[in-house]
């Protein structure tokens, strides 16, 4: 079902277009718009998260500078359309906007895990939405996310970007790894607005490819991007919990689970002979456990894994292969 509803704002009221699965959600998602506002395209996108079960949010943010009674389709694909666009981001602000994923959040808590989706502008706003609220969050082609890789992460986040797009030159798309390692980045033989169905640079491979990362970044199931250890990373569905005591005692109970879950999929896998759990939350401060394979002759052994030399990344279609081999070994259905 898919309904324009309305998000109360501290800054005056806003529509957002709400697409809800067929059965339970499994989560929920804020999809960002771009430049060119909540229009059938973004609604598309929401419909599609909705599609694979998750209940979905995507704000008017421009009703904060137009009003609520302004056309959202009024933007077109066009020199003009872009002006306009940035004439109104400009006018809304990053304050603004968060204010509005906050409303949005907040309206669909009821439904589970929430996390942000935003494409170009929108791509900056969900990598805040990571960074100040605490929202898992992916960004696509965020070009003005350079500027905010300096600030602690309260969630995880990744990065999608084309190779081909001139806004955001390869030294950015560098920024993002040495600033957030800890993040996975992405790049697509593709130029910006690859996702977008509508106009020349739609690269449908790179878009389907995107959408599967994403989806699976949602699922939970993590794996730290260092090819030297076998390295699982847990992250309970609760936003904004640092702390093992903010959990109840239901809330640890599954935790406990998935932990022995990890830890019996770990011993099993070739070459583990020791087993070594850590949640540090230093650096992102959302509660989360590590889960690490270790084996007498690693490049750590016997000492702790941090500190231990720079990571040895997977390749892109080697880290997809083994995501997908720890989510057969945890036993995840597909998109789970």
């Amino acid at each position: 079902m898919s309904e324009w509803i309305t998000l109360d704002t501290h800054y005056g009221p806003v529509r957002a277009w709400q697409a809800l699965p067929q059965g339970k959600p499994r989560g929920a998602l804020v999809v960002v718009q771009e430049i060119f506002g909540a229009n059938p395209h973004i609604r598309g996108v929401a419909e599609r998260f909705a599609a694979e079960g998750y209940a979905v949010l995507a704000p008017s943010f421009f009703d904060l500078v137009d009003g609520p009674e302004a056309d959202p389709d009024a933007l077109p694909y066009s020199p003009e359309g872009v002006k306009d666009g940035l004439e109104r981001v400009t006018a809304l602000g990053m304050e603004k906007a968060l204010e509005v994923v906050r409303a949005a959040a907040t309206r669909l808590a009821p439904h589970g895990k929430v996390g942000t989706v935003g494409y170009c502008w929108g791509g900056s706003v969900a990598l805040l939405s990571a960074l100040r609220l605490g929202l898992p969050s992916v960004s696509y082609y965020g070009a003005r996310n350079v500027q905010f890789l300096d600030e602690t992460p309260k969630a995880p986040v990744m990065f999608h970007f084309g190779a081909q797009d001139k806004s955001i030159p390869p030294e950015a798309i560098q920024a993002h790894r040495e600033k957030l390692p800890q993040m996975a980045t992405y790049v697509y033989p593709a130029d910006h607005a690859f996702n977008r169905e509508v106009g020349h640079a739609y690269d449908p491979d790179s878009a389907a490819l995107a959408l599967q990362r994403t989806l699976d970044f949602f699922s939970q199931v993590r794996l730290m991007n260092d090819e030297r250890f076998p390295w699982l990373v847990l992250v309970p569905r609760l936003a904004g919990v640092t702390e093992w005591i903010e959990l109840d005692g239901e809330q640890q109970d599954k935790l406990r689970t998935e932990l022995n879950r990890a830890c019996k999929a770990l011993k099993g896998s070739d070459g583990v002979e020791k087993i070594n759990i850590g949640a540090l939350g230093n650096i992102v401060r959302q509660l989360h456990f590590h889960v690490i394979g270790r084996h007498d002759g690693d490049p750590a052994w016997p000492g702790p894994v941090w500190g231990s030399g720079p990571a040895h990344r997977y390749e892109p279609a080697a880290l997809d292969q083994h995501v997908a081999y720890w989510k057969e070994r945890l036993g995840y259905p597909a998109h789970s």
